[in-house]
Formats: C-alpha cells, structure tokens, sequence
C-alpha cells in the first residue's frame, strides 16, 4: 500500500498566500464588504507538517514535509442568512481544480436550518476546525470511522438555556465518485454548564448510521499513525454494506487545566460475509488532559460543543508570551472482532503548541503506537504485530 505523496506549492496558492500571510490585523478585518445588514468575509489558512514515521517492520520509515491545507473561505451574511465556501487548493498537482470543501447555506432561528455541504453531527473533536484541535491529527476513531462531510440537511436547536440538539440527513459529497455515496442519518444531543467558579462542562450523545443502498461500493475502516505520509496498520479493508455509531463526548476546563475525552462503538453490517461469520462491533476513543502555563487553553464553545482558538491575554506583538499548552493523550482504536483483523492499535501522544498572535500556531507532536491483530493490514509483521513512533511538527498561519 502507497503513501500518499506530498501535495507541492501550485501558482493558484499566491491568492491564499496573500489572504493568511497579511500581518497581523484588529478583530473583524476579515470582513471586506458591509452594507446595511449584508456583508462579505473573506479568510483562509496554511498549514505546513513536517513529519517522521518509524516502524519496527521498516516499512514505514519516512521523513518528508508537505503542504497540508491551503484553505480558501468565503462567507456571506444578511440577517438570519449565511452562506459559506471553502476551497481547499493543496492538491492542485493532482486535480484540475480546488475541492470543495464545506459549501452550504443557514437560516438561523429557534431551529437552525443548514442546506450543503458540511461534517455530519457527530464527536467533538470532528466538530472542531483543524485550526484548533488540540493535537495535529484528529483522533483516530474519527478517520478511521469516517465522520466526514457530505451534502444535506442539518437542523440544530436548543432545549433550554443548557442543551441542544444537532440532527442531519446527507448523501455522498461534491467529490465522491459515484460509486463511494452512501446515505447517512446523524444525531447529536449535548449539554454545556458554566459554573460561577468558571468550570466549564460538555457532555454529549451522538448517533449516525450509514447505508449503501446495496449499489455502492462497501464502507472502508482504516487510519494511519497520525502520519498522512505513512501507510495504513489498522486496516479492515472495504467490508461494510451498513453500519451504526454510537459516540459519547465530554470536556471540562477550570483555568489552566483542561480534560476531555470521547468513545465510540461501530456496528458493522457486513457486505460479503463468510459462511457463518458474524457482523463485527469496532471501537474507538481518546482520553486527554491539557495544561497552559500561560493560562491561555482552547475555550469551549457551549453553543457549538466545539473547541475554539483560546483568547490570547498576553501576545508576542503586546510584549507578552502568547498562549502556550501542553496536551497528553492515550488514543485507542479496534477493528478485529469475528474473523476480521482490522488491527488493534493503541497510542500514547503527547504534543505541545504556541500561539505568539492570534494568527498564527506552532504545534509539535509525538506519538507512541503499538498494534496487535493488524493481520489484514500487510504493513505488520506476520503475526499482526507493529510499533511505531511518528514525529509531526506544523506551522500554521490563519486570517
């Protein structure tokens, strides 16, 4: 199995250059255009991984950098109504055009109304922008069980001052192939607590459920080692006609100090089974606790249920430190149950971030992994077994 290669610099980037790489500037500069209750937003992003896989079967072993995301955003809001573009320009020598990335319009109101593109209601890491999760790769229960973005309808409310509610129906994406759609259902419920001691507390239930409609082609189950340059370990291949996610999420801050955690069961439908072969039940989850010497951790968005960029009290560009934080993670994932041998990966990171302005983000990570049981991946030794370290480092720059 291949790696994917390193997406390289493409002319089309200079307009995202020109739109992340602006000194810094006072809240609200994004906004270019503005008449009476319309106005126009423009923004972007840059992200720049470098990165280090070794593997005790060698087969990893790799040292390269790439550009990651090369983002384009553009926003529109008039009243109740928004629109949102994303254009995602990093892969410009393998396609012809920019992805499409989120693309969808909202009304919002006592029930919030999405039409378009965007990620399926599902975890609070997934609901996070890649620009401030706590570590450079999500957690690996989320790519591996494939919470991603689709055309649809989302609907989202609340349920008095402290819970909400997030339901949506989605079918394939804009860059699916034909044959890769599938029909999904998602629910989300979640409740956000701020206490007068300022302890903040989310908590949440979601679900999803995901059907080919017996014509497409099976759901794949597979992640790497927090590496996008590596190759698959943890890999059950294309087995799923069905499947049903049940995901629970919590996160909790006071201070300096953070913790959150998630977990998440799959249950499988599968599309070619064996004789007598039962549907295997997948599983995933992380379990984190942060700390900022600076004071400066992620703010909980309560009306989201989602991590925000921390608000800065003390920049470089102030004479100040900017905002520092250390994170600890053990990440869990298993795709071997009834004669399929997905693998059995377990990982302990630990990572560490700077904000010197808001706009811009210096992330280093380390992460240790062990697999067990990664028979059907091919990358492991002979009886499925596999360590790994992976070494990621990002420089990312906002606007």
């Amino acid at each position: 199995m291949t790696a994917r290669p390193p997406a390289r610099p493409h002319p089309a980037l200079l307009l995202i250059c020109l739109l992340t790489c602006a000194p810094p500037a006072p809240a609200g500069a994004a906004e270019v255009y503005r008449r009476g209750d319309a106005s126009i937003h423009v923004g972007g992003r840059l992200h720049l991984d470098v990165g280090a896989v070794d593997d005790r079967t060698g087969t990893l072993d790799r040292t390269d950098g790439e550009l990651r995301r090369a983002r384009l955003e553009l926003g529109a809001d008039w009243r109740r109504w928004a629109g949102r573009l994303q254009l995602e320009f990093s892969d410009l020598d393998d396609k012809d055009r920019p992805q499409i990335l989120n693309a969808f319009i909202r009304r919002d109101g006592p029930v919030a109304v999405t039409v378009g593109q965007r990620r399926s209601v599902n975890s609070l890491e997934a609901q996070t922008s890649t620009n401030d999760t706590p570590l450079i790769e999500r957690a690996g229960f989320i790519n591996a069980f494939d919470i991603t973005r689709q055309l649809g309808v989302t609907l989202a409310g609340a349920m008095g001052s402290s819970v909400r509610w997030q339901v949506s129906a989605q079918r394939a994406a804009l860059e699916d192939a034909g044959d890769d759609a599938n029909t999904t259902l998602a629910a989300r419920l979640f409740g956000a607590w701020t206490a007068p001691s300022g302890r903040t507390l989310v908590a949440g239930l979601s679900l999803r459920g995901r059907d080919t409609a017996g014509g497409q082609r099976p759901l794949r189950y597979a992640q790497r080692p927090f590496s996008p340059v590596a190759g698959r370990l943890v890999d059950a291949g294309r087995i799923g006609a069905r499947d049903l996610l049940v995901g629970a999420e919590v996160a909790w801050r006071k201070g300096a100090w953070a913790a959150q955690g998630e977990a998440a069961l799959l249950a499988v439908d599968l599309a070619a089974p064996l004789p007598g072969q039962r549907d295997p039940l997948f599983a995933g989850g992380y379990a984190q606790i942060s700390w900022s010497p600076t004071g400066d951790l992620p703010r909980l968005d309560t009306a989201r249920g989602r991590l925000r960029a921390p608000a800065i009290a003390r920049p470089l560009n102030q004479g100040g430190p900017g905002a520092i934080a250390l994170v600890a993670r053990a990440d869990w994932l298993d795709l071997t149950d009834n004669a399929v041998f997905g693998g059995r990966q377990l990982a302990a990171q630990a990572g560490v971030s700077w904000r010197p302005i808001a706009q811009v983000r210096l992330v280093a990570n380390v992460s240790r992994g062990w697999v067990r049981d990664g028979l059907a991946s091919g990358l492991n030794d002979a009886d499925g077994t596999n360590a790994f370290t992976t070494v990621a480092i990002r420089a990312q720059a906002t606007y």
